[in-house]
C-alpha cells in the first residue's frame, strides 16, 4: 500500500494522558467526567483503556449508579479521534486503529448488558463514538445545546459503535437517513426521534448530578445487582423518577425538524426498495415528477459523501437490523478492520486528510454514481474475514453484573411513547382522542406515569397517522 500522504502520526497521537478521563466514585455513585476539552472529547485508546477498565472494575463493586459527564459544554463527545487513526493507517499501522476498535466496540456491547443504571448527559455535541458511549444505555438526558449525529459519511467511514443495531431501530427508517445524511438531531429533536430520554436545560445538569449522587448512597446496597427483577423495575425507577423531576416538555414555539410529509417519505424511501441503488432512484423519481425540495436535498446531502460509505453505510444497516447487539458490533468490527487495512481502496484516509486534517474539503471519492459500485468490490475489500487474526468482540462471560447474552436491551423504555405503543392501543379501543391515549398508557406503563412531553408525542403520531388534525402553525 502506498502512503499518499507524507503525514505519519506525531508524539501527541500516542501520548497517554492520565487526567483525560476523571473518575470519582462518591460512595456508591460513580462520576465519569470526559476531559479532553480541546479535541471536544474526541476518543483516543487512552480514554478508551481507562473508561472500559473502570467499568469493568466497578462493575463488580458497591456502586449502584454511573453518571457520564463532560468537563465541557461545548461537547460531550465529539466522536472518535480517527484522525489520528488515519495518520496511523497511512504510516502503515492499521493495528493501532484495529486495537482501538476491539476495545471500543467491547465496551459498547457492555454497556449494552450492563445491569446498573448509566446516566448520559449529552450535553453539546455528541457524534460518532460518543453515541457509542451514551445510546446503549438507558438515561439520555438531552439539552437544548445538544447537537446529535452520526457523521460518517462525510469522512467515508460508516455508521459504526453499534449503531447498525440503536439506529435501525428508531421508529420508520429515521434511524437510517440519519446514519446516512449525517443530519443532526438538535436539542428537543431528540426526544421525538428515540434518542433522549429525557429534556433538562444545561443550567439545571449541576443541579441533577448533585439529586443523582444523594440518592445512590441513599439507597446504598438496597439493591443486589443479582436480582434481576429489583434492579430492572425498582431501582430503575427511582432513577427515573429522579431525573424527570428536573426534566422539562418542549421549548415554547418548537418545531420537530422533520415535517409529516418528509417523514412519510423517509419510511417510502427506505421500505420500498432492498438496495441503496433503489432508494436513490426513488428520490429521483420524486424529483423528476414532483420537483420534490425534500428529495432534491436528500439527494445534494448523499452526492456531498462519499457514495461508497453510503452503499457500506446501507448494508450494515440491514445487517444490524435483523441481528441482535453482539451481531451487529461483530460485523461493524470486521467492517471497520477492513476500512484500516485496506484504507488505499476505500475512502476513509482521504476523507479525513482532506476533510480534517489537510482542511481542503475537496476528497476525491473513489466513486462518482452510486450505480456504479460493484457489489463484488464493497464483500472484497469491506467485509473479508479478519476475527481469527485480530480478535473478538469480548463477550464477558461470569460477569453477574451484565445481563445475559442473549438480553435485548430495551432502547424505548424511558423515551417519549413510540408509534408502536399506540399502535396498540388503536388495535383494541375506538376513542382516538390523545387523552385517552395519553391516560390508557400512563395507566399501563409506570415510566410515562408523569413523563414530560408525553402529550405533545401523542399528537404527534396522531397527526402523522392522519388521525388528527394539525391545528398550529408548528410542524407538530
Amino acid at each position: 500500500m502506498g502512503n499518499k500522504y507524507p503525514i505519519g502520526p506525531t508524539d501527541s497521537d500516542i501520548t497517554i494522558d492520565d487526567s483525560d478521563v476523571l473518575f470519582d466514585v462518591d460512595k456508591y455513585c460513580g462520576v465519569i467526567t470526559l476531559n479532553r476539552a480541546k479535541k471536544l472529547n474526541s476518543l483516543n485508546i487512552s480514554m478508551i483503556d481507562k473508561l472500559f477498565q473502570f467499568y469493568i472494575t466497578e462493575s463488580k463493586s458497591k456502586v449502584n449508579l454511573f453518571i457520564q459527564t463532560s468537563a465541557t459544554s461545548r461537547a460531550f463527545c465529539a466522536g472518535g479521534d480517527v484522525v489520528a487513526l488515519a495518520k496511523f493507517d497511512n504510516a502503515g499501522y492499521p493495528e493501532n486503529s484495529i486495537r482501538l476498535f476491539v476495545s471500543e466496540y467491547s465496551m459498547n456491547y457492555f454497556l449494552s448488558r450492563f445491569k446498573k443504571p448509566v446516566v448520559s448527559l449529552l450535553n453539546g455535541i455528541t457524534m460518532g463514538g460518543g453515541c457509542g458511549l451514551s445510546l446503549h444505555s438507558p438515561f439520555r438526558v438531552v439539552t437544548e445545546s445538544t447537537r446529535l449525529a452520526m457523521p460518517e459519511m462525510a469522512i467515508g467511514f460508516f455508521p459504526d459503535v453499534g449503531a447498525s443495531y440503536f439506529f435501525s431501530r428508531l421508529e420508520g427508517y429515521l434511524g437510517w437517513y440519519l446514519c446516512l445524511t449525517g443530519d443532526i438531531l438538535q436539542g428537543y429533536d431528540n426526544m421525538f426521534a428515540g434518542t433522549g430520554t429525557h429534556f433538562v436545560r444545561n443550567d439545571k445538569l449541576g443541579a441533577l448530578t448533585k439529586a443523582l449522587v444523594a440518592i445512590s448512597n441513599e439507597y446504598g446496597d438496597k439493591f443486589e445487582v443479582g436480582k434481576v427483577t429489583g434492579y430492572y423495575h425498582e431501582w430503575y425507577g427511582i432513577v427515573n423518577e429522579t431525573i424527570e423531576s428536573f426534566a422539562e416538555t418542549a421549548p415554547p414555539g418548537y418545531q420537530y425538524q422533520y415535517s409529516t410529509e418528509e417523514l412519510k417519505i423517509i419510511n417510502e424511501m427506505f421500505s420500498s426498495t432492498t438496495t441503496i441503488e433503489g432508494v436513490f432512484e426513488f428520490l429521483e423519481d420524486l424529483v423528476a415528477k414532483k420537483n420534490n425540495w425534500f428529495a432534491k436535498q436528500t439527494l445534494k446531502k448523499f452526492e456531498d459523501r462519499s457514495l461508497l460509505s453510503i452503499k457500506i453505510g446501507y448494508k450494515i444497516l440491514q445487517y444490524g437490523a435483523t441481528h441482535d447487539n453482539y451481531q451487529a458490533l461483530s460485523e461493524e468490527l470486521t467492517l471497520s478492520n477492513n476500512m484500516n487495512i485496506n484504507h488505499d481502496k476505500l475512502d476513509l484516509t482521504e476523507g479525513i486528510f482532506k476533510k480534517l486534517i489537510l482542511k481542503t474539503n475537496d476528497p476525491d471519492w473513489k466513486f462518482k454514481n452510486i450505480h456504479n459500485i460493484p457489489d463484488e468490490y464493497v464483500e472484497k475489500w469491506c467485509f473479508s474475514p479478519t476475527i481469527e487474526r485480530f480478535g473478538a468482540i469480548h463477550k464477558f462471560s461470569g460477569n453477574w453484573a451484565l445481563y445475559p447474552d442473549s438480553h435485548d436491551y430495551v432502547l424505548n423504555k424511558f423515551t417519549l411513547p413510540t408509534e408502536a405503543l399506540v399502535d396498540e392501543y388503536l388495535d383494541h379501543h375506538r376513542d382516538y382522542s390523545v387523552k385517552s391515549i395519553v391516560d390508557h398508557l400512563q395507566g399501563i406503563y409506570p415510566q410515562l406515569k408523569a413523563k414530560r412531553g408525553i402529550t405533545e408525542k401523542v399528537e404527534f403520531i396522531m397527526i402523522n397517522k392522519g388521525l388528527l388534525q394539525n391545528t398550529s402553525s408548528s410542524k407538530l
